[in-house]
């Protein structure tokens, strides 16, 4: 069998695997990170570098590039999530998202058709996609903000949750990491590249 078909029929009964256990109630963090070292081992067995500069040892190998990953993602990305979802709930804890909810929701219940809703609350979600470009940040300010006035405006909760999640899928801010990289790769600038 071809290597490339069998790394993605590898992968799919990867991801099968870990749907079923995170349904039937296993921890999803450990779930993950088991799948992930079981599917590092097989790459290492089938021939495929897992470090830049492999030593010979698989356990080393495989241990050294999970360190790496840890400290390299885990101590930048990683704080920064913590500190928003920190924000968020303290926000949540003093009552300020309940203040912001409270204010909005009094125009707004006089919007009768859930539909401009949901398209004001993508569109409003895309601008604010401007001013925070992460799409983790995002995403927490909008769950914390937008969403709770969507729900009590009587759109549903899946509705409100894509609406959510959606616009940080899809991010055209100036200052996001991909679109820079796009604009490099097109040898555009930027703002060119952006808006036009």
């Amino acid at each position: 069998m071809n290597s490339t078909y069998l790394s993605i029929l590898l992968g799919v009964a990867a991801l099968i695997a870990a749907g079923g256990f995170i349904i039937k109630g296993y921890n999803a963090k450990g779930v993950l990170f088991s799948i992930g070292i079981t599917l590092m081992a097989i790459a290492y067995a089938m021939g495929n570098a897992i470090t830049k500069t492999p030593g010979g040892d698989p356990v080393a190998d495989i241990s050294n590039h999970i360190y790496g990953l840890f400290e390299n993602r885990g101590g930048a990305l990683g704080m920064i999530i913590m500190i928003l979802i920190g924000f968020s709930a303290y926000m949540s804890h003093v009552g300020a998202n309940d203040v912001v909810i409270r204010v909005l929701y009094k125009p707004l219940r006089h919007v009768r058709s859930p539909y401009v809703l949901l398209v004001g609350g993508f569109i409003l979600s895309a601008l604010m996609s401007f001013a925070i470009h992460s799409a983790t940040a995002l995403g927490v300010f909008l769950m914390a903000t937008l969403f709770p006035i969507m729900v009590r405006l009587g759109i549903s909760v899946p509705s409100a949750a894509a609406i959510c999640s959606s616009t940080t899928l899809v991010n055209l801010a100036p200052t996001a990491a991909d679109v820079i990289l796009a604009a490099e790769k097109a040898n555009a600038d930027l703002i060119t590249f952006s808006f036009k």
